[in-house]
């Protein structure tokens, strides 16, 4: 019977008056260069709710910072703290030395892009006349680590624990640690004098790296037509016609072209990925995405493979987003189908976006997609 509601839903044949309803700091830097296309969501948002800030802010506690990829311990005097922007998933005061009166940070983050571009959007947090800017290359645990040290007036500052202004006199020490298509960002920044005393604790911070095994498994390596797709702990089966194709954006895990219909000349997009927060951040962000009304707005809580599931169906004008430092294209006459699988702390997401006639021509294989999901473990 849930299967019946399931399918009959996203139809659209049955109404969903039992179902539940759900009703970012504007920054420069990083984000604006991340190359995130999942969809229009802003960088900060899409990286709060990939790696579970608005949701949970524990990446480890104390000292250690757990990411997906790598962990880095601090040293005992850093002082770790709540994160004062919604993209930096840890961040540790740095003790102020005597002459200074405000405490130095350092904060952690993940994007995506090349490494250059990001480093150019870190320098311009800094006045076009500051001086002192060096950049070296070393080997850290077999990475290749990016370092970049700038001086002088800091003009950008983020969050609700930054100085508000332009603030002269600063230093900013910046690690890139590349790993596969991510970028790690370490960025320590403060007066001059307060980092220059914790440059030696910064460097073994950067130096204590060490790599996790992915907790995401795929069954095929390379793009192709794929039909049985791993993404710990769940399975899920996809129709023989969808074109397994590479992820868009690195927060993506699997990602397949649906074909288009007759007369659209698009495919639609389903991807699976896995993020944190809650149901309700990730359903308000996907309505966010849609410029105007939305024409056809339904939510519901269904099972699928015997888990409980938000499922989502809208429709209107959909904000698309080639790429994070491209302009925002207005695609009229969208559908978006999204189901979330709550498990422990993060939350499975597979999202279908496209012409809306290729979206309603794929509803029974969208269904067949979602109700092949089991539990491995």
């Amino acid at each position: 019977m849930r299967y019946c509601m399931l399918f009959c839903c996203l139809a659209g044949a049955v109404s969903l008056g039992c179902g539940k309803s759900s009703g970012p700091e504007e920054a420069r830097g990083i984000p604006a260069k991340l190359d995130n296309s999942e969809d229009s969501a802003t960088p900060q948002d899409e990286l709060a709710l990939h790696h579970g800030l608005a949701g949970r802010t524990n990446y480890g506690t104390g000292p250690e910072v757990r990411l997906d990829a790598i962990t880095l311990t601090a040293p005992a005097t850093w002082k770790r703290t709540k994160p004062g922007s919604s993209y930096y998933l840890a961040e540790f005061a740095l003790p102020h030395v005597e002459k200074d009166t405000t405490d130095g940070r350092l904060m952690i983050s993940v994007g995506s892009g090349s490494i250059e571009s990001n480093i150019d959007v870190f320098k311009g947090e800094f006045d076009a006349a500051s001086e002192n800017v060096k950049q070296e290359q070393k080997e850290i645990a077999g990475l290749q680590v990016t370092f970049v040290n700038v001086s002088g007036a800091y003009t950008s500052q983020h969050g609700q624990s930054a100085v508000a202004g332009t603030q002269p006199g600063y230093r900013m020490i910046l690690a890139v640690i590349p790993i596969g298509e991510q970028l790690h960002f370490v960025k320590a920044v403060g007066p001059q004098q307060t980092i220059a005393a914790h440059v030696e604790a910064i460097n073994t911070f950067v130096r204590s790296v060490q790599l996790r095994d992915a907790d995401v498994e795929m069954s095929e390596a390379a793009p192709g037509t794929g039909t049985e797709v791993h993404v710990k702990p769940l399975t899920f089966t996809a129709p023989a016609t969808w074109k397994r194709t590479k992820p868009r954006s690195s927060l993506v895990q699997v990602e397949f072209a649906i074909p288009h219909a007759d007369k659209d000349t698009v495919d639609g997009r389903l991807t699976v990925s896995v993020v944190a927060g809650t149901v309700k951040d990730n359903v308000d962000r996907w309505k966010g995405q849609f410029v105007g009304t939305i024409d056809s707005r339904k939510q519901e809580e269904v099972e699928v493979g015997g888990l409980k599931a938000t499922l989502v169906d809208f429709a209107g004008t959909f904000g698309e987003r080639a790429g994070m430092v491209a302009p925002v294209v207005n695609r009229p006459d969208y559908r978006m189908i999204a189901a979330i699988i709550p498990l422990s702390d993060q939350l499975y997401v597979i999202k279908a976006v496209g012409p809306r006639q290729t979206i309603s021509a794929n509803v029974k294989a969208i269904n067949s997609f979602l109700g092949s999901v089991r539990r491995d473990d």
